[in-house]
Formats: C-alpha cells, structure tokens, sequence
C-alpha cells in the first residue's frame, strides 16, 4: 500500500491544496517498507491528481483540503484522512498503530465527535474509526 502524506519539512502540511511536496511511504505487512519524496507543487489541481496516479497512492493522510480537490481525490478511489497533523513520523506510526484520530494528531477545532465536527457530512468518514 502506498500511503502519500503532504509535508512542510518534517510535518504534515496544514493546507493540502497549496503544498509543494509530498512524501510517500510504501506499507508492507503494517510496516514501512521506503519512503521518498515528489514534487507536488503548482496550483493545477489535476496535475496533483496525477501525480497521486502515477505513485500508486492508495491513501493520502493530510490537513485541511478544499472539498473540490477532496472530490477529485476520492472519485480517483483514493481513500483521504483530511484535518491531521503532526511530525510525519509519529503520524505514520499513529496511522499504522491505528491511533491516528487522537486528539493529539487533530487539527485545531476538529474534535473526534463526527456529529459535531463535519455536521451534514459526518457519514463521509464512518469507514474510519474517530
């Protein structure tokens, strides 16, 4: 499994859409395997898109993202775990360990109660455990 996670030096990205690189990490029997890092940059949403095709990422663990580049991830069969942060490491560790809806790696203002965090859309996300 390829997992891609939007970073600014060590950490996630706070705001997916605008970021410049992107580090991917290959999950082999819940363990990474590699990891290296794409340029991810411009504001060409579906450039982006493509990039995420051609690296085979199966999952992108981000921050904040627009709901129009949210869509275009996920009718790609991309499955996304928007509003996290943290250092990429313990994100990953969290990610694989299945800790990663701690309070802790929750953006400012998102809270782990789907009815009063994403409202109308809290369905979206009932794959995953908040």
């Amino acid at each position: 499994m390829n997992i891609a996670m939007p970073v600014k030096e060590d950490r996630l990205s706070v705001v997916t859409d605008n970021n410049n690189l992107l580090t991917v990490f290959s999950i082999e029997n819940n363990q990474e395997k590699s990891r290296y890092i794409v340029n991810f940059s411009g504001n060409n949403l579906y450039k982006k898109i493509e990039i995420l095709l051609v690296n085979k990422i199966e999952l992108m663990i981000c921050g904040a993202v627009s709901n129009e580049f949210l869509r275009m991830i996920e009718s790609n069969n991309i499955m996304v775990m928007p509003w996290i942060c943290g250092r990429i490491d313990e994100v990953l560790y969290a990610y694989l360990n299945g800790k990663i809806y701690l309070k802790k790696y929750l953006l400012p203002g998102v809270c782990r109660n789907k009815m009063n965090c994403f409202g109308r859309r809290r369905n979206r996300y009932k794959g995953f455990n908040f």
